[in-house]
């Protein structure tokens, strides 16, 4: 028997019906593609309505776009709704909405105050995480006209980052300024309003329908340089695919590298070449993969980390050359109570760093974890240089523990249980962990006018700006359907608790959300192993 899906597409703001929208209707397994005949699009009446006939039965993901909108989600997200047909069902009122899309102008001028045509504008997407650590995605690039204007359109609505700088478009392509043996000359690249740090850069929000304007963005030249090496130690193991070979700049930002990348070229010899790299600190990587069955791993890897000033630099990465953290954890099996077996020590980097095996427009946060053996011992191998700083784990699980954390982590002498620690090539620690679980609880209730609120934030952040830092000191949770949440695992200390929206960038993790709603939330202490119960309102 046949099935029907069936509804409308209307504006989320006004609840307009939205007329000419195409609807895409895409199958989602083998089978359905078959029995479907492929993927299917049909476009909206005056009333916004739409209709798929004569489906058969099967898993699909619907989805629709039009000029001026945005689906409302983040830019890294599905546009789709999955949905599933039984045979004969008839599936109608499917109600899908569209937001009105967002727009950003502006303009991109030199040094002389003169237009830069042809160069690259790159509309940046941000997502927060705990930590206050920024994700970075290219949701947009377009290309500055013979005026140095440029148009970003169809943006949802949210803050972004708008990056510039590096060559110019050409016919015969990008191209720098100068290019030479001795290095060469391209535009440096620049945030707005004009900043080379992404920590000094400004966000700019984008409203739905409204179009964001004068976002000026002078562009300063600077030189670029090659790197040269070899990749010592590789191994020619046929189950091994080829050593690839990545390039990610430093540019001392709190949360990490700025998002620059790229890829260098190696000869069957090791010989590799990075090209038109402009000063800075840069790390080095070569990676080799192996596939097993479905699933691809990173091994053989090697790092090297190199400063460019005023020149071309040679460096060599030695494959099995990397940072290693060892040590021995107190407080497990014993006192604290949970056994060692369940759990894993974690270093988690404080950046944003290039994910190897799907070179993209978006960087990812690094997580590297260890078990810990009978005794307490534990080593973590292979890591990049970087900043890092140490969790606790459940052992094959993604989530955080509810009740275990660091305590102390002495290495070399100093405490880095709430503070960054540094690791480059060559490091190698011992550490002396303690971990403990007297964690405490916070629970209430989120209200308006008397009335639950369901589907919202809680978050708990730390008073101190520097221990926001730090993932595991900031906590959330999502409120029930009678407006009750409950947060576990809250390390002691002194907070402030907010309930808000939820939001796709998670903004709540920005470091700076609690100096700006100042005053809007509510202040708590956390003793170890208390409960406190603290009711909210959401934060308007």
């Amino acid at each position: 028997m046949q099935s029907q899906i069936s509804g409308h597409v209307y504006r989320s703001d006004t609840g307009e019906p939205i007329s000419k929208v195409q609807v895409s209707l895409d199958p989602q397994d083998e089978k359905t593609q078959r029995g479907a005949g492929g993927s299917r699009i049909v476009r909206t009446g005056p009333d916004g309505a739409f209709v798929f006939s004569d489906l058969p039965p099967g898993a699909y993901a619907i989805s629709a776009w039009r000029n001026g909108f945005a689906n409302g989600r983040a830019p890294w997200q599905s546009s789709a709704t999955r949905l599933s047909l039984a045979p004969g069902q008839k599936l109608d009122n499917l109600i899908l909405h569209l937001v009105p899309a967002g727009v950003i102008t502006g303009t991109v001028f030199d040094e002389d105050h003169e237009p830069l045509a042809g160069i690259a504008v790159h509309i940046l997407s941000i997502e927060f995480a705990r930590g206050g650590r920024r994700r970075i995605y290219v949701t947009s690039t377009i290309y500055a006209d013979d005026q140095g204007n440029y148009r970003a359109p169809a943006l949802p609505p949210g803050s972004y980052y708008v990056w510039t700088g590096g060559f110019t478009q050409r016919p015969m392509g990008e191209t720098p300024l100068k290019q030479g043996p001795a290095g060469g000359l391209q535009y440096r690249e620049t945030y707005y309003p004009g900043t080379a740090s992404l920590d000094e850069a400004v966000a700019v929000d984008v409203r739905p329908g409204e179009e964001t304007e004068n976002i000026r963005i002078p562009v300063a030249t600077e030189r670029n340089y090659t790197v040269t090496g070899t990749v010592v130690g590789m191994n020619s193991e046929p189950t091994l695919k080829p050593y690839q070979l990545y390039v990610e700049k430093r540019d001392g930002s709190q949360d990490g590298s700025q998002p620059t990348f790229g890829v260098g070229r190696i000869d069957r010899n090791g010989s590799f070449t990075f090209l038109l790299l402009s000063p800075g600190q840069y790390t080095l990587s070569a990676v080799a993969t192996k596939i097993s069955g479905e699933q691809v791993n990173e091994v053989n890897e090697g790092f090297a980390s190199v400063q460019i000033v005023d020149s071309n630099v040679r460096a060599d990465i030695q494959i099995g050359r990397a940072g290693e953290v060892h040590g021995k954890i107190r407080g497990m099996g014993d006192a604290a109570g949970f056994p060692s077996a369940r759990w894993q020590i974690t270093l988690e980097s404080t950046g944003i760093h290039l994910a190897h095996q799907s070179l993209s427009s978006f960087l990812a946060l690094a997580i590297y974890p260890a078990d810990i053996d009978s005794s307490g011992r534990f080593t973590i191998r292979d890591l990049p240089p970087g900043e890092y700083t140490f969790t606790m784990s459940l052992e094959h699980t993604e989530s955080e523990a509810s009740s275990a954390y660091i305590k102390e982590a002495i290495c070399s002498g100093r405490d880095y249980a709430t503070r960054p620690l540094e690791i480059t090539v060559d490091s190698s620690l011992d550490c002396d962990v303690t971990v403990a679980d007297d964690t405490g609880v916070v629970v209430g209730e989120v209200t308006e006018r008397d009335k639950p609120l369901a589907g919202l934030i809680v978050v708990l952040i730390p008073e101190s700006r520097e221990l926001r830092r730090i993932p595991r000191y900031t906590l959330a949770a999502i409120t029930d359907t009678a407006g009750h949440y409950k947060i576990t695992g809250a390390l002691p200390g002194n907070y402030f608790l907010f309930a808000t929206p939820q939001n796709d960038n998670r903004a709540y993790y920005a470091p700076d959300f609690a100096d700006r709603n100042s005053g809007k939330g509510e202040s708590v202490t956390i003793n170890p192993l208390s409960t406190q119960v603290v009711n909210l309102h959401v934060l308007k």
